[in-house]
């Protein structure tokens, strides 16, 4: 990839990425959004799990799930509902475009949103086409064919992405969303050696999204 991120060392040694440098293009590219910041919070929360003497990721006892919340977006177009124990991600690990941001650092689970202007884009198709050739055509992620499906009542296409990003192993659900307001991007990841149970419960809590208003 030709983009390169700057970084600094934290106490304990440990190693946060920065974003990349200089401000994004008018029409937001799939790599910036899908790629960059998710390399920030992803890379951000697994350095929080190393353990500075040995590097061992620090394990706690899975959390309870039963109980959830509704977290409406920043902007007031959008919710989801999740865990009540998940938090809003430090601003430090998160795109500032991004409306929604929450997670579960010690599940290594995580969703954010992050809405478009729909006139940036001729279409649906034209967001979905801008998203997915800037996802592979970085060759750092492999993107599968995209499955259609329907997200809060809306057109919808997830694609699922993977790759190892700096030595970790990170596995993405990307859901392109066609709303009346704006087009959506509905990111779910973790780490792929938590596919089998970090997954299900990702595609819960995505299938949770709606548009509420302009």
């Amino acid at each position: 990839m030709a983009e390169q991120w700057s970084g600094q060392v934290g106490a304990g040694g440990q190693y946060f990425p920065g974003g990349m440098v200089g401000p994004p293009p008018k029409r937001p590219t799939g790599l910036w959004v899908g790629l960059s910041l998710l390399l920030v919070v992803l890379l951000g929360a697994v350095a929080w799990l190393v353990v500075a003497t040995n590097g061992t990721p620090q394990r706690r006892s899975a959390p309870d799930d039963s109980l959830t919340k509704v977290v409406t977006a920043s902007d007031g177009r959008s919710r989801m509902t999740v865990p009540e124990g998940w938090r809003e991600l430090a601003a430090e690990y998160r795109d500032e475009r991004a409306v929604l941001a929450q997670g579960q650092l010690f599940q290594e689970r995580y969703v954010m949103v992050v809405p478009f202007d729909k006139a940036d884009y001729t279409d649906f198709p034209d967001f979905e086409e801008a998203t997915v050739s800037e996802l592979a055509g970085g060759g750092v992620l492999k993107v599968d064919q995209g499955t259609p499906m329907r997200l809060g009542g809306r057109t919808a296409v997830r694609y699922e992405m993977s790759g190892s990003i700096d030595g970790v192993d990170a596995l993405f659900w990307q859901t392109l969303v066609e709303g009346d307001g704006a087009y959506y991007q509905v990111i779910a990841w973790t780490l792929e050696d938590r596919r089998d149970a970090a997954g299900p419960a990702l595609d819960e809590i995505v299938a949770t999204f709606e548009e509420i208003g302009r």
